[in-house]
């Protein structure tokens, strides 16, 4: 049985995208058994999957070989995953900064919130705890949000009916660039209390409320606390309350 081996990953540089460079080499080293346990709940919930484009134009994931068109989609959290339990941090840590890349970004959110959903809503990857509060806070306080949104597009306050889903869309939007251009723990701790503050109160976070402290206040936990709520709304199921099937013009990466 081999303990240990090298990974060398090649990918393509701003200065020279013509041929591929050694980018990055992790070492491995008898891996803790949990970390391999995760890591098999985290592949299991993010599979590469083939995707076929159907003859109206749109994206589904292919139930057969038998198609025209096709190509393998490769989820992109796995590879952050990997490179977390390897040097023995959380499988989420740096969440924030991975998904700053807008192609990334867009792959993640778009096509890996089921996956994610799984993987935050299970005890081996998301064991009960702070982390695990804090996710479900922000899950409670969006789809509250999501109610309000609803009651605002139904026009019964105002007469005027509203588009619900651009109204969701917009909202999600804003609440993910605001959390992602945190770049303190002050500025942190005012945009997710504000999040959470406009879902309404919640029993639960006020019982558990010195467990998720520590990651709005303190200078060395709150990046870590911002990844955790990025990591929500990338996970919430329907988080732009649309379901929508991706267009042809926005396909998987391969």
């Amino acid at each position: 049985m081999t303990r240990r081996c090298r990974v060398i990953t090649y990918g393509t540089v701003p200065w020279s995208k013509q041929q591929r460079t050694r980018v990055s080499v992790l070492d491995i080293d008898r891996l803790a058994p949990i970390a391999v346990r995760q890591f098999d709940v985290i592949r299991r919930a993010l599979p590469v999957r083939r995707v076929e484009r159907k003859a109206s134009g749109t994206l589904a994931v292919a139930d057969s070989e038998a198609t025209a068109e096709f190509w393998h989609d490769v989820p992109q959290v796995p590879e952050l995953a990997a490179e977390n339990l390897i040097a023995a941090r959380p499988w989420w840590h740096g969440f924030a900064h991975f998904v700053s890349d807008r192609d990334r970004r867009d792959h993640v959110f778009r096509w890996e919130q089921e996956g994610l959903h799984k993987m935050v809503n299970d005890p081996q990857t998301m064991p009960e705890g702070p982390e695990h509060t804090f996710i479900r806070a922000c899950h409670e306080a969006w789809r509250r949000r999501l109610g309000q949104l609803r009651d605002r597009a139904s026009g019964r306050a105002t007469g005027q009916a509203l588009d619900f889903q651009a109204l969701a869309s917009r909202e999600y939007d804003k609440a993910r660039v605001e959390l992602s251009r945190c770049k303190t723990a002050a500025e942190f701790r005012r945009t997710i209390t504000d999040f959470w503050a406009r879902g309404g109160s919640q029993e639960e976070l006020r019982q558990r409320w010195p467990a998720v402290l520590p990651y709005l206040v303190d200078d060395t936990k709150w990046a870590l606390g911002r990844d955790l709520a990025l990591l929500a709304l990338a996970s919430y199921a329907g988080s732009r309350a649309t379901h929508d099937a991706p267009d042809s013009t926005n396909t998987p990466g391969q």
